[in-house]
C-alpha cells in the first residue's frame, strides 16, 4: 500500500520532535526534582538553626523533658520523619520518630552544599528486604551559656524521608508533562494541516495526472484543470516548478503519440526479422549445447539422450545394441611432445575417421578429453568384433601435423544390451571395464566378460590392501646381480620389490606399483624400499661384499618438492657410500615432461648418488635429449634382446657406442642365454644382467649365491 508523502514527512519530523521534546521534558523533570530536594535541605538547615538554642539550654540544664517536648514539636513538621539528640560521644539523649540505626545501614553519602553549620547525608538502608532512602541533617549544638561560645556539647540529627521530595514534585511533574503533550499535539495538528494543503494535495494531483499518462488512459490526458489552478496559484516554489515540468511533458507526450504510432508498423516488421534471426541463433545454440565444438560430434548430453531412447526402443521391440567406450593411446605423450594444438589435430582427424567408419544409424560422441563413446544398433556378438577392429584400424595410418607424422592408437571396449546390462549406467560402466582390458591387448579391442569384471575387482582389492601390506611387512625385496661384462665379476645388485598377497598370492610388481603411483602410497613404498635396501647393502658390506646397489625410483616422485629433502634424510641415516648407490628411472617417466625431469634430477645429483635411465628404447627419447639429462648410466630394455636379429644387433651396438661417447656406462637387461651374452659382450657393453646368471632372489639366497658364484669364479 502506497504511503502519503505528507504523512511520511510528518512522521519523520514529529518523530525527531518527540525525541527532542522527551529529552527537554526529562531535563525539566530532573531540574524540578533537584530544586525541590535543595529546598527541603534548606528547610532542614533553617530548622536546625531554630532548634540549636533551645536544645543547648536543655542540655545545659539537663532538662530531658523539655528536650523531648521540643523534639515532639519538631516531629509534627511534614518534612521531618524523625529526630534524635546525642552528646559529643554519640550517647543518645532522646529520640522521636523514625531514625536509621547502623545495623540496617547500606550506604552513607554526603551532599555537597551550604547547609548552615550542619551537613546533609543521603542514607540507603534495608527495611523488610527492601532498600529505602532517607536524608539526614546533622548539626552541632554549641554551648551559648558559657565563656566558650564555640564549644560543642552535642549533636542533633533530623531525618527526612525521600517520599517528602516525591510528594512535592508530583504536581510539578504532572504540569510539565501535560504542557509538553498539549504543545506537541497542537503543533502536530497545525503541521498536518499545512503539509496536506501545501505538499500532499499537489503531489497527489501530480500522481493522478501521471497515472493518466498510461497508454490505456490516453483519452483522459487532457483532464488537468486542477493542475492548471496550482500552476496559476502565484507561488513560485518546487511544486509550481514540478507542475510546470509535468504540463510541458504532457504536451510533449501528446505530440509524440502520433509519431510513435507511425513507427509501430516499422517496429513490427523489424521484430519479425529479429525473431527469425533469434530462432536461427537458438538452433545454433541448441546444436552447440549438444555437440562438441572441436570435433563437431555429439557430446555427453546428446549421447545419454540417445542411449535412453534406444533402451526404450530395444525393450519394446526386443533387439540388441552395443555401447562402446573408446580412448586414444599415447594422447598425453602426444600433447607433451608436440603440443596441445597437435593434440587437437589428432582428436579432429581420428573423430573424422571413426565417424566415416560407422553406419548412418550409429552414433559416435566425444565424452571429454580423449574419451569417446559409440552406440551401435542391431548388432550382436558375432559382428561386434569386426566393427570394433574396424574402429581400431582408423588409427593405423599416421596423422600429418605440420611437418610431423604422429602415430596414435585407439582402445575400444564394448558391452552389449541386454547381455551385459539393462540400463545406461551399467552398459557404460561395463564398456569402460572392457576398454581398460583393451589397453592390455595388442589389437586394442575387448568385449566385456566376467574376467574383465574380475580384474577390476582384483585392482580394488590390491588398492585397498596395499597400505596394510606396507605396515605389516608383507612386502619383501628381491635382488638380481649385475655382472661386469669383461671380468664376469659381480659389480652390484638391483633391488626389486615383491608382494605375496595372503589371498591373491604373488602379485607382479608392475601391477601393484601402477596402483600405488595413482595414490600417495608410492612415496611411502619408495621410502621403505630405500631404507631396507640400504640396510641390506650395509649387511653385505659388513660380510665383505663391496657391491653397488641400484634402486628404482618412481617418476611420480619427481613432482614432489618435499621428496628431495626426504631422500637426503634417508641417505644420511646410513653409512653406505653414496657413490655406490644408483637411482633408476624409466625412460617413459622422463619423457612426459622433459624439462621438469631435468630440473628434478639436477636436485638429486648433488646428493652424491648415481642416476640411471632404465628400460631405454621403450619411449621417445633421442640422444640430443640424453645429452641434457644428468645421468650416469643407460639400461637397454630387455625387449631389444628378446627377439634378437641383425637389425636389432645394429641398434644395440649403436646405442652402446653413442652412450660411451656421452660418457655413460651401459647395462644390458634380460640376458637369458650364452649366445646373446657373447654378442652383447662383443659390442662393448659394460654390465650385464638377467636370468642367465640369476633370477631375482631374497637376501639370504643372495648371500649363498654370491658365495657360490665367487667360488666358481675362483675355480675358473
Amino acid at each position: 500500500m502506497n504511503e502519503n508523502i505528507g504523512i511520511r514527512l510528518l512522521r519523520h519530523v514529529f518523530g525527531w520532535y518527540f525525541v527532542i521534546a522527551l529529552l527537554v521534558t526529562s531535563v525539566q523533570l530532573i531540574s524540578e526534582y533537584l530544586n525541590v530536594k535543595k529546598s527541603i535541605f534548606n528547610e532542614l538547615s533553617n530548622l536546625g538553626e531554630t532548634l540549636e538554642n533551645s536544645l543547648a539550654q536543655s542540655i545545659w540544664n539537663f532538662d530531658v523533658d523539655q528536650m523531648e517536648a521540643t523534639l515532639q514539636g519538631v516531629k509534627k513538621i511534614s518534612i521531618v520523619t524523625g529526630i534524635k539528640v546525642t552528646d559529643t560521644e554519640g550517647n543518645l539523649f532522646t529520640v522521636d520518630g523514625n531514625i536509621v540505626n547502623d545495623d540496617i545501614l547500606i550506604s552513607f553519602t554526603e551532599h555537597q552544599g551550604d547547609f548552615g553549620q550542619g551537613n546533609v547525608y543521603e542514607i540507603s538502608y534495608k527495611e523488610d528486604t527492601q532498600t529505602k532512602t532517607i536524608f539526614q541533617y546533622k548539626f552541632p549544638i554549641k554551648d551559648n551559656f558559657s565563656s566558650d561560645k564555640n564549644a560543642v556539647i552535642g549533636y542533633c540529627y533530623i531525618y527526612s524521608h525521600h517520599s517528602s521530595i516525591i510528594s512535592r514534585v508530583k504536581y510539578g511533574f504532572f504540569i510539565i508533562i501535560i504542557n509538553s503533550l498539549i504543545k506537541t499535539f497542537a503543533l502536530w495538528l497545525i503541521f498536518l494541516f499545512f503539509i496536506k494543503r501545501i505538499i500532499s494535495e499537489p503531489l497527489d494531483l501530480l500522481n493522478q495526472a501521471t497515472q493518466r499518462l498510461i497508454p490505456n488512459e490516453a483519452g483522459k490526458i487532457e483532464e488537468e484543470h486542477k493542475l492548471e489552478r496550482i500552476y496559476h496559484s502565484g507561488f513560485n516554489d518546487e511544486i509550481h516548478s514540478l507542475t510546470d515540468s509535468f504540463l510541458k511533458m504532457k504536451n510533449a507526450i501528446i505530440d509524440k503519440i502520433n509519431i510513435i504510432e507511425k513507427q509501430n508498423l516499422t517496429l513490427e516488421q523489424r521484430v519479425l526479422e529479429r525473431t527469425s534471426t533469434i530462432e536461427k541463433i537458438n538452433k545454433e545454440l541448441k546444436h552447440l549445447s549438444l555437440h562438441d565444438p572441436l570435433t563437431g560430434l555429439p557430446n555427453r548430453n546428446l549421447f545419454h539422450d540417445r542411449i535412453e531412447h534406444l533402451l526404450h526402443s530395444a525393450q519394446r521391440e526386443e533387439f540388441c545394441f552395443a555401447v562402446a567406450s573408446i580412448d586414444l593411446r599415447k594422447f598425453k605423450e602426444i600433447n607433451d611432445t608436440f603440443g596441445h594444438q597437435a593434440g587437437d589435430a589428432v582428436l579432429k582427424e581420428l573423430s573424422r575417421r571413426m565417424n566415416q567408419s560407422m553406419r548412418d544409424a550409429d552414433t559416435i560422441a566425444r565424452m571429454g578429453g580423449d574419451e569417446f563413446a559409440m552406440l551401435l544398433q542391431n548388432i550382436d556378438k558375432t559382428s561386434i568384433e569386426h566393427v570394433g577392429k574396424r574402429i581400431v584400424n582408423c588409427a593405423y595410418d599416421p596423422i600429418a601435423y605440420e611437418s610431423e607424422s604422429i602415430f596414435s592408437g585407439i582402445n575400444v571396449g564394448v558391452a552389449i544390451y541386454p547381455d551385459h546390462g539393462n540400463d545406461a549406467s551399467s552398459l557404460f560402466r561395463n564398456a569402460d571395464m572392457a576398454m581398460y582390458q583393451a589397453k592390455k591387448n595388442e589389437d586394442g579391442f575387448a568385449l566385456y566378460n566376467t574376467q574383465v569384471n574380475y580384474e577390476i575387482h582384483r585392482r580394488e582389492i590390491i588398492s585397498k590392501d596395499l597400505e596394510h601390506a606396507i605396515h605389516n611387512n608383507q612386502l619383501i625385496i628381491y635382488y638380481q646381480p649385475i655382472i661386469v661384462s669383461s671380468t664376469r665379476e659381480v659389480k652390484g645388485i638391483e633391488a626389486l620389490l615383491r608382494w605375496n598377497h595372503p589371498d591373491l598370492g604373488f602379485i607382479p610388481p608392475d601391477e601393484f606399483i601402477a596402483i600405488a603411483e595413482r595414490s600417495s602410497l608410492i612415496k611411502t613404498i619408495t621410502e621403505w624400499v630405500m631404507k631396507q635396501s640400504l640396510k641390506d647393502a650395509e649387511k653385505l658390506k659388513a660380510q665383505g661384499y663391496e657391491l653397488k646397489i641400484s634402486i628404482n625410483l618412481s617418476g611420480r616422485l619427481l613432482n614432489d618438492v618435499n621428496f628431495f629433502e626426504k631422500l637426503g634424510d634417508i641417505l644420511n641415516q646410513y653409512s653406505f657410500p653414496r657413490e655406490n648407490i644408483t637411482l633408476e628411472l624409466t625412460e617413459s617417466c622422463t619423457t612426459k615432461n622433459p624439462q621438469q625431469t631435468i630440473d628434478a634430477l639436477k636436485k638429486i645429483k648433488p646428493l652424491g648418488v648415481k642416476l640411471s635411465m632404465d628400460d631405454f628404447g621403450t619411449g621417445y627419447s633421442s640422444f640430443s635429449y640424453l645429452v641434457r639429462l644428468p645421468i650416469d648410466e643407460l639400461k637397454i630394455d630387455r625387449s631389444f634382446l628378446r627377439d634378437f636379429n641383425d637389425n636389432g644387433g645394429i641398434v644395440i651396438e649403436a646405442i652402446i657406442l653413442l652412450s660411451h661417447r656421452l660418457g655413460l656406462t651401459v647395462v644390458a637387461e634380460g640376458i637369458e642365454d650364452e649366445n646373446v651374452l657373447r654378442i652383447v659382450e662383443s659390442y662393448g657393453c659394460d654390465y650385464i644382467q638377467g636370468y642367465y646368471f640369476s633370477r631375482p632372489i631374497g637376501f639370504d639366497q643372495l648371500v649363498v649365491w654370491l658365495d657360490n658364484f665367487n667360488s666358481s669364479a675362483e675355480a675358473i
